[in-house]
């Protein structure tokens, strides 16, 4: 089977997207490159390597649980930004994870006695913003204290 590449237009969770494909590789791998595409702004590489699938259903796949986790942190980061916006002027904010938690803390100037700690599936584009907004703010009134200079 020859390789082959093409382009299809994509939309997950309310964003457009470009896959350009490329496959299959022997032994019949699948790889995709995502780009952002956004009206009036530059296209935007959503991963710096291609995500890769044994078949081009996983490959598929595989984009939207890459996309799903991106979208979702880039939300989460927003949502907290704005949150601390509103009490905790000039607060850098801070995303880290592990396999399983997202870890969102603040910098400068702010801190949080304790990191605010969310189960990977909390920050799921396909929830209600609203929910993980009042979360982020409930956590930021309980935790939030000027940093030590």
């Amino acid at each position: 089977m020859r390789e082959r590449r093409w382009r299809e237009e994509a939309e997950y969770f309310g964003r457009a997207f470009l896959l350009h494909l490329r496959g299959p590789f022997p032994p019949g791998r699948y790889e995709v490159q995502v780009v952002e595409v956004r009206r009036g702004a530059a296209p935007r590489p959503m991963t710096r390597v291609p995500i890769r699938g044994r078949t081009l259903e996983e490959a598929r796949d595989r984009v939207e649980e890459i996309l799903r986790n991106l979208v979702g942190l880039e939300r989460l980061h927003a949502l907290t930004a704005a949150a601390a916006a509103d009490v905790a002027p000039g607060a850098e904010v801070q995303v880290s994870e592990t396999a399983a938690t997202i870890y969102v803390d603040l910098g400068g100037a702010w801190a949080l006695r304790e990191p605010l700690a969310l189960p990977r599936d909390a920050i799921d584009p396909a929830l209600p913003e609203e929910d993980l907004a009042a979360r982020i703010a409930a956590h930021l009134a309980a935790h939030l204290i000027r940093a030590a200079t």
